[in-house]
């Protein structure tokens, strides 16, 4: 079911594996309810055990020119173990997590995806993992995030897909656009990302 659970050797695979991957599809397990299965809870541990000493996450390869990926990794690992209940607002691993989250701020609330790719670090990410850890609506990076994204919110009361770079497709998309012309592109409105905005916001506290 959970390609990493069945490959990675917990005590020996602490940075040898995908960040980005294993959050994304962890994330969609636990969703569909399947947080208790043996597979997923390997992945968790991986998860729980491989945060860089800088706060973050990465992989090998990109690790080698960057500390850590603040547009796939961290974000979706960093929701994984919130929505799993193995970290909370007290824990180091929170702890480092948010230090990263607030030294990029500006760029999650200017852009939330990546230029040139489909990686997500978001409000409507952050915010349901930043509750489940127990920060309150009066931490500051709670607040700058709500705040951000109400006023992402357009007049006709949906929230628009990919940040708010609509012109800047990174060119597989526009081939496979040309091709299927199907694909939600940035900057257009989507039913998708407004449920999950609105329930970002409706958590405990909310505005």
């Amino acid at each position: 079911m959970h390609p990493h659970g069945r490959k990675v050797n917990v005590p020996t695979a602490r940075f040898g594996w995908t960040p980005c991957v294993t959050g994304y599809v962890t994330k969609v397990l636990m969703d569909l309810g399947l947080g208790n299965d043996s597979r997923v809870r390997v992945a968790l541990e991986v998860m729980r055990t491989g945060q860089r000493e800088n706060g973050g996450w990465i992989c090998n390869h990109v690790g080698q020119r960057a500390p850590y990926c603040i547009w796939s990794g961290t974000p979706w690992v960093f929701a994984c173990l919130a929505h799993a209940g193995l970290i909370n607002k007290n824990s180091r691993i929170a702890h480092r997590a948010l230090g990263v989250f607030g030294r990029h701020k500006e760029k999650i609330i200017r852009h939330g995806y990546h230029r040139d790719h489909y990686y997500r670090c978001d409000e409507a990410l952050l915010l349901p993992a930043f509750c489940a850890i127990g920060l309150s609506a009066r931490h500051p990076l709670v607040k700058d995030l709500r705040e951000s994204l109400i006023a992402k919110q357009q007049p006709n009361g949906c929230w628009l897909f990919g940040g708010r770079h609509p012109h800047h497709q990174p060119r597989s998309i526009q081939r496979m656009q040309q091709q299927n012309g199907s694909l939600l592109l940035r900057g257009t409105p989507s039913a998708w990302y407004t449920i999950e905005a609105v329930a970002a916001l409706q958590t405990p506290d909310r505005v």
